[in-house]
């Protein structure tokens, strides 16, 4: 009756040690996984929240003018590029880029960036060329809208994006680097920037 007792009392009390660091364990996982998730947000949310971010490109070249543009908004950027018809963008190439974490925190560093010197006061950015001719200087226009409602719309060549004149020219090019890297199914030609 002694065994008997006695190994039921070893059989529990090694199913509750099992029991107790499974529920351990567990409780390890489900908080080293909120933590991340709780410090991967306030990375994100430290300077702003971009609403929405509007990027297009366009050069002229032999006998006609490409565009490239990038959406990005609920964390989903989707880019298009082709060739221009007049006003109107034929639409070429479509494809959804995913971020990885290091990307998306790149691009809103770099687009707070450019936020804060937009805030500090006007900026003189070149204008934006006609793509009348192959010698045009290009266009980029950069949009971009946070969740508190701030609004900015630059508009300037790429070739000051390719002098890289000042600060936010360099960070609106890296931007398009970082994006174009991003996108491995891009089928359009890229022009530089």
């Amino acid at each position: 009756m002694f065994a008997k007792t006695h190994f039921l009392f070893r059989k529990s009390t090694a199913f509750l040690v099992v029991l107790y660091f499974t529920a351990f364990f567990s409780l390890i996982i489900i908080c080293s996984c909120s933590r991340i998730s709780a410090n991967s947000q306030k990375e994100h949310n430290s300077d702003f929240t971009i609403r929405s971010l509007d990027i297009y490109l366009a050069r002229a070249s032999i006998g006609r003018a490409d565009f490239e543009q990038y959406f990005f908004g609920n964390d989903l950027i989707i880019m298009e590029c082709g060739p221009l018809s007049g006003a109107v963008n034929d639409k070429h190439h479509s494809n959804v880029i995913n971020l990885t974490s290091d990307q998306t925190r790149t691009l809103y560093e770099k687009v707070s960036a450019v936020m804060a010197r937009l805030k500090q006061g006007p900026y003189n950015f070149d204008r934006p060329g006609s793509l009348n001719s192959i010698f045009d200087e290009g266009q980029i226009i950069f949009k971009v809208e946070s969740q508190a409602g701030e609004n900015f719309e630059i508009q300037t060549s790429l070739r000051s994006l390719e002098s890289m004149r000042g600060l936010p020219e360099k960070n609106i090019r890296d931007i398009i680097l970082m994006l174009r890297s991003a996108d491995s199914k891009h089928a359009c030609s890229r022009f530089p920037v």
